[in-house]
């Protein structure tokens, strides 16, 4: 038996949501779709406590649960894998027929940790376990996802089972652009220095490292929603964009960084009724809805051709006409959306405010509510884009400029 290793390093590890570029709903009948990461992050920080317990911070959730170690010691010690196993385990963190929010999250933690120490044979000690998301929950952008992926990487990186190559060490605690509360937080316990922004400048978890993240964040995501596809998790893991179609999804190799107004409706949307919308609708008429499913997804194509010449494009190359396309491209497939009846009035209140100001935009997702993107070329006026954000919010909506195609998982921190 190999030596048994105790958690001891601190780590602060971040995670992308994603966001569907296009191909939503036409993905279901064997066409193309391109999904991307946004740079919205959800952030993990780990740390030894010097108590002998387990404890769970998620200030979103409203929600700090302090496990004796005592008390998990024979919990976690089965395997997991072994179904009565699980299903005591759901039953020690209050998971029933229709859960709530936060009996997952302890769930998912939970079912990480036990699956870690028995990979590594890790021995538990007390651990903090600091969590904030910037993604809001249920609205189609893989918060769950990015929230396993942390703290798989997270429980992995802390425990020695990988590790991230560090190249460089001399940026400050402010480089980072992490949340003010997980700065709060790291001034109060006085830790570590903190490294450079992204982890392509400095290192990076190796291949099969990220494999393993993966893997453990997809069985993660299968306790939150039964049968995933795979997707969220594996953005939200290797970031840049993938494109899927009847189950299969490829990395896409020339990705740009774009830049994007990132708009929550606060609509709440049902994916299955939506789904179940367009069934109807095609089923109905498939003749009329089959050609528009095809269109979208000579969306899809165009779109990845026209983001791979703007990859290759060098520095100071002229690229209006590129973005002209794309967002030609995203006020097409707003209007093929709404026309096989996923749209919504408060979607298509941003995409008219968006329009307004010379930006093109579309719902991104299940649609029926949640969110839209809209697409910025580079020099947009700030001036007109502060306007929109603050009508936007008059209206009710939140707004984030943000990016996508930009990196997955990475370590910030290691202590």
């Amino acid at each position: 038996m190999a030596a048994v290793k105790e958690v001891l390093k601190s780590v602060l590890v971040s995670a992308p949501g994603k966001v569907i570029l296009h191909g939503e709903h036409a993905v279901v009948y064997g066409k193309t779709a391109i999904a991307t990461s946004v740079d919205l992050r959800c952030y993990l920080l780990l740390s030894p406590r010097a108590t002998g317990d387990v404890k769970l911070i998620l200030p979103d959730m409203q929600l700090t649960q302090t496990w004796p170690i005592s008390e998990l010691k024979k919990l976690l010690s089965q395997r997991i894998e072994d179904d009565d196993n699980l299903q005591i385990l759901k039953r020690f963190c209050n998971v029933g027929e229709n859960p709530s929010m936060k009996s997952l999250a302890c769930l998912v933690l939970l079912y990480l940790l036990t699956k870690i120490l028995h990979h590594k044979m890790a021995t538990l000690t007390g651990i903090d376990i600091l969590i904030y998301s910037q993604l809001p929950f249920g609205a189609g952008l893989g918060s769950s996802a990015a929230y396993s992926v942390c703290i798989a990487a997270g429980l992995l990186t802390c425990c020695g089972a990988i590790t991230v190559n560090k190249k460089e060490a001399n940026s400050d605690i402010k480089s980072h652009n992490l949340p003010e509360m997980m700065l709060e937080y790291i001034r109060e316990r006085g830790e570590g220095v903190l490294l450079t922004d992204a982890v392509s400048s400095w290192g990076e978890y190796a291949k099969e490292d990220l494999e393993l993240i993966n893997k453990l964040s997809y069985e993660a995501e299968t306790l939150v929603h039964g049968t995933p596809s795979g997707i969220d998790n594996s953005i939200s893991v290797f970031g840049g964009a993938i494109k899927f179609k009847n189950g299969a999804f490829k990395q896409i190799d020339k990705m740009p960084s774009l830049t994007i107004l990132l708009v929550y409706t606060k609509v709440l949307r049902n994916t299955k009724k939506m789904v179940a919308r367009v069934r109807d609708l095609h089923d109905k008429y498939p003749s009329v809805i089959s050609p528009l499913l095809t269109s979208i997804e000579e969306i899809v194509l165009k779109s990845e051709t026209v983001l791979a010449k703007l990859a290759s494009l060098s520095e100071g190359e002229p690229n209006n006409e590129l973005y002209s396309t794309l967002q030609d491209l995203f006020t097409i497939n707003h209007h093929l959306l709404n026309s096989i009846g996923v749209g919504h009035a408060s979607l298509d209140k941003v995409h008219h405010m968006t329009s307004e100001i010379g930006l093109a935009s579309k719902l991104t997702g299940a649609g029926g509510g949640g969110c839209a993107i809209a697409l910025i070329p580079p020099g947009f006026s700030s001036s007109h884009l502060s306007e929109v954000k603050g009508r936007l919010e008059e209206s009710g909506f939140e707004s984030w400029e943000t990016s996508i195609g930009g990196n997955g998982v990475r370590a910030h921190w290691i202590h």
